[in-house]
C-alpha cells in the first residue's frame, strides 16, 4: 500500500493482458512479465491471457509462476479448461480474499469469457474488485456489459473497480456508455500495441469516481516487448 504526504491511503491497481506471456518478439518469456509486475508495485494485478499450458507446449503455471516471482495471492479465473490445461483471466492480490466468484460472461458461437469478483479488506475497508475481458464482437460486448451490471448491481461496497481488457477503443460506444452510467467516467490511456501504444483497450472503472488520483500506461522497455499490451495503472485513494 502507498501513502501520501498527508495520510491518506493510497492503492494501487493495475490492468495487464500478459498475451499468454509471449512477447513482441514472439518469445515465451514469464520472466520478462514478472519484471514488468515488478515495475508496475501495484497492490492488485488484473491479468488477462493467462496460460496454464494452453497454448503454449511445454509451458508453466503462469498464474503461480507470476504471483511466486513477485510476492501476491494468485487468483485463477480461467475460461478455456482441458483436462491438463487453461487459459483466461487472473488477479493477484497484496491481502488474502475475503470471497472469490467466477463470472461467467460466454455468448453462444464465441470463445468463452469470464471475470473475476473478488472482495478484499484494505485499512479497514471492504474493496471489491471485477477482472475481466470482453470478447472482439460489438454486439457480444453488449450482451457481456448488460450480464455484468446486473451483477454488479448498484456497486454498494465502499470502493468498487472494474478492470480489463475491453476491447473497445470508441469512448462512446455502448460497453464504455452504460460501465459509465453505473460506475463514473472510466478512465483509460493508450496501451494498445506495446510498442507503439494508439488503442485503450484497457480501462479501469472506480467508484466513487473521484477515488481515482492518477491513471496511466506503464510504458517501460521492459513492457514495450514483454507483452503486445502496456498495463494501465491507477492510483486510488481509499475512502
Amino acid at each position: 500500500m502507498h501513502n501520501r504526504d498527508n495520510g491518506n491511503h493510497v492503492i494501487r491497481v493495475a490492468s495487464y493482458n500478459i498475451h499468454r506471456c509471449v512477447g513482441l518478439d514472439g518469445r515465451h518469456d514469464p520472466d520478462r512479465v514478472a519484471g514488468v509486475l515488478r515495475e508496475l508495485d501495484a497492490d492488485l494485478i488484473g491479468l488477462q491471457e493467462v496460460d496454464s499450458r494452453y497454448h503454449v507446449e511445454g509451458g508453466i503455471d503462469q498464474i503461480d509462476y507470476l504471483a511466486q516471482s513477485s510476492g501476491f495471492y494468485p487468483i485463477s479465473g480461467p475460461t478455456l479448461i482441458r483436462e491438463d490445461a487453461s487459459y483466461g483471466n487472473a488477479l493477484l492480490t497484496r491481502w488474502p480474499p475475503l470471497t472469490v466468484e467466477l463470472l461467467d460472461l460466454s455468448v453462444d458461437g464465441r470463445e468463452k469469457r469470464g471475470a473475476i469478483d473478488v472482495a478484499v479488506e484494505v485499512a479497514g475497508i471492504k474493496m471489491r474488485i471485477v477482472v475481466t475481458h470482453f470478447g472482439l464482437g460489438l454486439w457480444e460486448r453488449k450482451v457481456q456489459t448488460n450480464v455484468l451490471l446486473k451483477i454488479l448491481g448498484d456497486a454498494t461496497e465502499p470502493l468498487t473497480v472494474l478492470c480489463g481488457d475491453f476491447n473497445e477503443w470508441v469512448p462512446r460506444w455502448p460497453t464504455v456508455r452504460l460501465l459509465d452510467l453505473r460506475l463514473g467516467r472510466a478512465r483509460s490511456a493508450k496501451t494498445f500495441p506495446a510498442r507503439w501504444p494508439a488503442l485503450g483497450l484497457d480501462r479501469i472503472w472506480v467508484q466513487p469516481n473521484h477515488a481515482v488520483r492518477e491513471v496511466r500506461a506503464h510504458n517501460t522497455a521492459l513492457a514495450r516487448v514483454a507483452s503486445d499490451h502496456l498495463p494501465l495503472v491507477a492510483s486510488i485513494e481509499l475512502p
